[in-house]
């Protein structure tokens, strides 16, 4: 089948792409790559290519922005997670 067959909508490349560089960074940490190491490394290269690979600095800064932006909400979101978490092992 031709992967032209296939097509798939923004959200789910986004989460296909998120998938696949967390089982990297996974990869990374079980090789014994330390996780400061692999952040810099990944992100220099996905910057790099960010940079590289957009018309002016002015769409690569505005990903970048969306970026920052989607990660504060995923802290935040595994934040209140964890929290929950703890608060129902305390009620029981």
């Amino acid at each position: 089948m031709d992967p032209e067959d296939f097509s798939l909508d923004e959200d789910e490349e986004y989460l296909i792409a998120a998938s696949q560089i967390a089982k990297v960074m996974k990869a990374l940490d079980e090789g014994g790559v330390s996780q400061n190491v692999a952040m810099e490394g990944a992100l220099t290269q996905l910057l790099t290519q960010l940079f590289m690979g957009n018309a002016s600095q002015a769409e690569a800064l505005g990903i970048l922005a969306s970026c920052l932006s989607q990660a504060s909400e995923n802290t935040e979101k595994f934040e209140d997670l964890i929290i929950g978490m703890i608060d129902n092992e305390n009620v029981h």
